[in-house]
């Protein structure tokens, strides 16, 4: 899963089934010293988001989000048609 991440499950077989397969084999890593708060991830708080509804605010963080300016489009686009994978297909007449 990455440097520092280790996956925990209660059982075997909650890892166990349909999806994931069985279980073959056991790593495990030495353990790091947990008095220094080594593996404890800390989030950051949530952005404050203007709006006066939860759906309002949802709306203006997904488009905060979600949102491209039209410089970054142009730039990508001229990088895809400059290595030749991108095609447009012709206006209809």
């Amino acid at each position: 899963m990455g440097k520092g991440h280790d996956i925990e499950h209660s059982t075997l077989a909650a890892l166990e089934g349909e999806l994931m397969g069985k279980v073959v084999k056991i790593m495990k890593r030495p353990c790091k010293d947990r008095s220094q708060g080594a593996g404890i991830v800390n989030p950051k708080p949530a952005p404050n988001v203007p709006g006066n509804t939860d759906a309002e605010r949802m709306s203006n963080a997904l488009r905060l989000v979600l949102t491209v300016p039209k410089a970054a489009l142009l730039k990508e686009e001229a990088r895809l048609k400059k290595q030749g994978k991108l095609r447009r297909t012709p206006k209809k007449t």
